[in-house]
């Protein structure tokens, strides 16, 4: 008696003509994909808005009105110039600041306007970027499977993703994912559930977007460690697309090997909470020396592994 395998997960035929169902080891290997997940598009986007690095610390003493406060101004020219950024892009402009005063004082409630500057434009902003990506990647925006959106500007319901699949026009039934306030690894968490949803889904194309908006948490300086966020960041949205054994007619640009994520001393790591008078952001004076020192260790273990 012998039996013929149609294909992973299907029904076997045997020699008598009665048939054998499939293994649940069959059937899970029949829906992951055969090879490793890739980045197969990038698209980027940018507010309008643009302010040169040597331009920026006028602008923000200027527009805080705080221009009296000299020692903290060369601080932040030092730590922007640290940053090596040349330009950074802002949706929010000199003129919004100036029609909201309360944004630049710590002590007044901001917190439902910003949040709904961010909320109108979070997803136009993620729109254009994402379909820079579909673009290049070159196949129907339906035939994205999966979408994973990530952002810190805010979390509200229905979010971000929601508004972001009827402007690209997805399928009704895309799977739906979105991150809130995962900070500064928002992208690597975003690509790590794309790996494994485009490897363990076969035929998965799955849409990341992450977007940021820094209106937010914008704010006056009042002491050295607040600025920190204010010479770091800018506004943007990034989107790719990930998928794994690719066809002939799509191009992947990178493998995804690993994506991992190592958590740290909790009283070191970045902090950062929606409040009912803004969105508090802190960094430990020691996270970036102790950042690095496990990004070091991580590596060094990496590269042992392959």
């Amino acid at each position: 008696m012998h039996a013929l395998l149609q294909g992973p997960g299907e029904e076997r035929t045997m020699a008598d003509g009665s048939t054998l169902q499939p293994t649940v080891h069959e059937i899970r290997r029949s829906q992951r994909a055969d090879g490793p997940a890739a980045i197969l598009a990038i698209g980027t986007a940018n507010p309008p808005n643009c302010v040169s690095q040597e331009e920026y610390p006028d602008l923000y003493f200027r527009v805080s009105k705080t221009q009296h406060l000299t020692e903290l101004k060369q601080k932040f020219k030092a730590m922007c110039e640290m940053t090596t950024t040349e330009k950074r892009y802002f949706h929010h402009t000199e003129q919004v600041l100036n029609d909201h005063p309360d944004f630049l004082c710590r002590g007044k409630p901001s917190l439902d306007a910003r949040l709904a500057i961010a909320a109108a434009a979070a997803p136009d902003l993620a729109a254009s970027a994402a379909a820079k990506a579909i673009a290049k990647w070159g196949h129907p925006a339906t035939d994205i499977t999966h979408l994973v959106v990530s952002t810190n500007s805010g979390a509200h319901a229905p979010a971000i993703d929601l508004r972001l699949a009827s402007l690209l026009g997805l399928s009704a039934s895309v799977r739906r994912t979105m991150l809130h306030l995962n900070g500064c690894s928002a992208g690597a968490a975003s690509l790590r559930l794309a790996k494994d949803m485009a490897e363990n889904n076969r035929g998965a194309r799955v849409l990341v977007v992450c977007v940021e908006l820094t209106v937010v948490a914008f704010r006056g300086p009042q002491e050295a460690h607040t600025l920190i966020g204010q010479a770091g960041f800018g506004d943007g949205a990034g989107a790719v697309i990930v998928g794994a054994a690719a066809p002939d007619d799509e191009r992947p640009l990178f493998e995804i090997v690993s994506v991992f994520c190592i958590s740290i001393c909790k009283n070191m790591s970045p902090h950062s909470e929606i409040r009912e008078f803004r969105e508090k952001n802190e960094i430990s004076k020691k996270y970036s020396k102790i950042s690095v020192k496990y990004e070091c260790t991580r590596f060094e273990s990496f590269e042992r592994t392959f």
